[in-house]
């Protein structure tokens, strides 16, 4: 069946999944996360118009699953449904009472996901350097996407900040970046909390500059290690190069091995140091005299 919500003043549908599919889903997660070892997973954005929750409580929550499932609700579409302030606050407050806090299917009290810009395979991040095209020339056709526009972030920001929650914020581009590390600052200035443990989530693009302000606000990153194996498996036949920014805060060495399995042809190159095949070392020198 399909569910629907007023999600932008109109009403809007989830894609119609099936029950029976969803059902098949969710005992395939549990197997893949019991097979792996995995004792306990976070789901963080809860759409409450779509999301299945009986189902996760029905299947999630069985007595023999070896797991906990944690979530916790999103603040992305209250701008859009002019939801806002104490209204925000209190809709966020009454949905984690509805579901509960407690049992192996639970919200977390007081975290909210947010989100900046757009993802990185699909190359939405915003960047602060433009996309550029297959000559190598700026692209005006390719640019990032916000996925709340930087006043309506920093607006839900400061409504969850000032009311001493734990927030957690997607962000992938180095312009994006930018603009989340200010609004965390401002509202530290203008609010001053400790121990806030602000979460900055994927984490894909960055200036040493800005980890140095982020490590002054005292926020946490949570960055995936396993993006480099998933896309190197993935994709690495059908790339001929890689250039990785800041090499020196990872493994070098592993990072080779891991993109050579993919493709032994690819051209490696690093900000600092080069590795690989003998091309990488003229194509490294070509990057950095750009």
């Amino acid at each position: 069946h399909t569910r629907c919500a007023d999600v932008t003043g109109v009403q809007t549908c989830a894609l119609p999944i099936s029950e029976e599919r969803m059902r098949t889903g969710l005992h395939q997660l549990v197997t893949y996360l019991h097979m792996n070892g995995v004792t306990a997973i976070n789901e963080p954005g809860v759409y409450w118009a779509v999301e299945p929750w009986d189902l996760y409580q029905e299947i999630l929550g069985a007595e023999d699953v070896p797991l906990l499932s944690t979530f916790m609700v999103e603040g992305r579409t209250q701008p859009v449904r002019h939801v806002e302030g104490d209204d925000a606050l209190n809709e966020s407050k009454e949905r984690i009472a509805e579901a509960g806090t407690t049992g192996k299917v639970a919200m977390l009290d007081r975290h909210v996901k947010l989100f900046c810009d757009g993802a990185i395979v699909s190359q939405l991040m915003q960047m602060a350097d433009p996309y550029v095209d297959e000559n190598g020339q700026p692209d005006p056709h390719h640019h990032g996407e916000w996925m709340m526009e930087p006043e309506d972030l920093r607006k839900v920001f400061d409504t969850y900040w000032d009311d001493d929650w734990q927030i957690h914020i997607h962000v992938n581009g180095d312009l994006g970046l930018e603009i989340l590390v200010e609004i965390i600052e401002d509202a530290q200035r203008r609010h001053p909390r400790s121990d806030h443990r602000t979460v900055i989530v994927h984490f894909a693009n960055s200036t040493e500059a800005l980890i140095d302000r982020i490590a002054a606000t005292g926020s946490i990153v949570s960055a995936n290690p396993y993006y480099p194996v998933g896309f190197a498996d993935r994709y690495g036949a059908k790339i001929d190069g890689w250039w990785f920014d800041h090499a020196s805060f990872g493994n070098i060495d592993l990072i080779h091995k891991v993109i050579s399995k993919a493709n032994p042809n690819a051209i490696l190159s690093f900000n600092k140091g080069k590795l690989g095949k003998t091309r990488s070392e003229e194509h490294t020198s070509e990057l950095q005299s750009r």
